[in-house]
């Protein structure tokens, strides 16, 4: 299967917000002390700031693709 198109975009925008939410979560837990809910919304943001900094799009023959990050999510069509 020849590979017709390939693009893999970083956004930017996105791992600003998630690094913002990042640094306040983890002022708040280091001023007033860790909370499990705090350490919980800690975790998910940095999850998704790993998981959701580029997405690439490839276009086969047949086949449109779409994977996040690493490729760890990923879809076709």
């Amino acid at each position: 299967m020849a590979q017709i198109y390939k693009h893999t975009q970083i956004g930017f925008v996105v791992l600003a917000l998630l690094g913002f939410g990042i640094l306040v979560i983890l002022g708040v837990i280091l001023a007033a002390g860790s909370h499990p809910i705090l350490i919980a919304v800690f975790v998910l943001l940095l999850a998704c700031a790993i998981v959701f900094p580029l997405m690439t799009i490839e276009i086969n023959d047949s086949v449109l693709m779409w994977s996040f990050g690493s490729g760890i999510i990923r879809k076709s069509v």
